[in-house]
């Protein structure tokens, strides 16, 4: 079973999925035709004197030490106009992940000068994306000995069964005429208007032989 998709793709991930340089993606960003988002994070700090909250957008990678920066900025000035404040301590700070934000334009800028480090696109802006510029991104891969087989062996007996029902004219003796059979399945092909690419006559008659000849070979084995 194949995993869920991720929440959100970094720019580096882009580039391998749709096999380019990562500056393209980027122009992509910079041009408004790919939405970058970063996570909100919420501080929260809380003591006896003090009750504070700040959220703000994950735009470089120490968004986190620039927030504890502004907990002790807000501390100090508490500090210094209530008698009653407690001085500042790290335990009561905390960060909350919040939910992925679109960047605006100014954001945009501030995340290029970090090198987009925390940026992403979500799932649903990647669907977007590749359904508007019809990008193409599954992936063949070569099959097992096993599973080869197991499609050959399929093809063959398709082959013979299409024989049997259609007569003699695809038949030969002790055997079904492979040039017939992959005549007709071109002709087929053409007239459901499926793209031909890999199908000629000669690639579906090598098949069909290779097929025949795995059947064969297996009933003489039993």
């Amino acid at each position: 079973m194949p995993l869920p998709p991720k929440d959100g793709y970094t720019l580096s991930d882009l580039a391998e999925r749709w096999k380019c340089p990562q500056r393209q993606v980027e122009s992509y960003a910079e041009g408004r035709r790919l939405k970058l988002f970063a996570r909100k994070l919420l501080v929260t700090y809380k003591s006896e004197s003090c009750d504070f909250e700040i959220s703000i957008v994950e735009l470089s990678d120490d968004t986190s030490k620039k927030m504890l920066e502004l907990v002790k900025k807000h501390d100090l000035y508490l500090l210094n106009s209530s008698e009653n404040h407690t001085p500042f301590d790290d335990s009561p700070i905390n960060t909350v992940m919040g939910d992925y934000i679109e960047l605006s334009p100014e954001q945009l800028v501030q995340a290029r000068a970090n090198n987009y480090s925390t940026c992403v696109v979500t799932a649903a802006e990647l669907l977007r994306f590749e359904e508007e510029h019809q990008i193409n991104t599954c992936q063949e891969h070569p099959l097992h000995n096993n599973e080869r087989d197991s499609l050959l062996k399929t093809i063959g007996a398709l082959a013979e069964l299409f024989s049997d029902a259609k007569g003699n004219k695809f038949k030969k003796p002790e055997s079904i005429n492979v040039s017939q059979v992959s005549s007709a399945i071109v002709n087929h092909l053409a007239k459901k208007g499926i793209d031909p690419t890999g199908m000629s006559k000669r690639s579906i008659e090598d098949r069909i032989s290779t097929a025949i000849g795995i059947l064969n070979n297996k009933q003489h084995t039993e």
